[in-house]
């Protein structure tokens, strides 16, 4: 409710404040990744929840689609991209199973 809506709107506002700085040949948000999920506190349940990944196009992620990833894919996938992306070498990141390819550019 009210507090999903608040903690989105702090999250507009990040983002737009990343977007409206220059850093080279883009903006800030060009050259971040942003991860931002909701949760349940009802059930503490961690499965399925939407997730809201943007910026990073300046350092080979795409954006601006919507992706229903498989159940069996775990969201440490996503982290071995994201460190990828930060020139990391982490080819193995807690339960992760490889890259998740759909974001790449």
């Amino acid at each position: 409710g009210e507090w999903d809506k608040f903690m989105n709107e702090q999250l507009a506002y990040f983002l737009q404040r990343l977007d409206s700085h220059k850093e080279g040949d883009g903006t800030l948000l060009d050259r971040t990744m942003v991860l931002h999920g909701s949760s349940n506190s009802t059930t503490h349940n961690n499965s399925n929840y939407p997730l809201v990944f943007a910026g990073g196009s300046g350092i080979g992620l795409q954006h601006g689609q919507f992706l229903k990833v498989a159940d069996n894919v775990p969201m440490s996938n996503l982290f071995v991209t994201m460190l990828d992306c930060m020139g990391v070498d982490a080819p193995k990141f807690a339960d992760s199973t490889g890259d998740l390819t759909a974001v790449r550019a």
